[in-house]
């Protein structure tokens, strides 16, 4: 019976998670259509920020699935190159 409370509790935590991805990478779809019609670079290191938060939270998904190693560095890594670009862009 607890496992099956505990199954669900962390069910529930992943769809939340989920969740949070799918609006985080809307958010950054949006900017990036923002960007393209437009030329205020102003909203850029947002979007560089919403894609790394994206990039970083596909990692942490899959480190909870235990999946190949390579596929969760190569998503922190673009996650931090995204980040210091975005550092880059606001000290501009």
């Amino acid at each position: 019976m607890n496992e099956t409370k505990r199954a669900k509790v962390l069910e529930n935590r992943n769809g939340l998670i989920l969740l949070i991805q799918k609006v985080i990478i809307i958010i950054a779809l949006i900017l990036f259509m923002y960007l393209a019609f437009s030329d205020n670079m102003v909203v850029a290191p947002f979007f560089y920020m919403s894609l790394s938060l994206g990039f970083f939270i596909s990692g942490y998904l899959l480190y909870k699935k235990n999946s190949i190693v390579a596929q969760k560095i190569a998503f922190y890594i673009a996650g931090i190159v995204l980040v210091i670009i975005a550092f880059q862009d606001l000290m501009q």
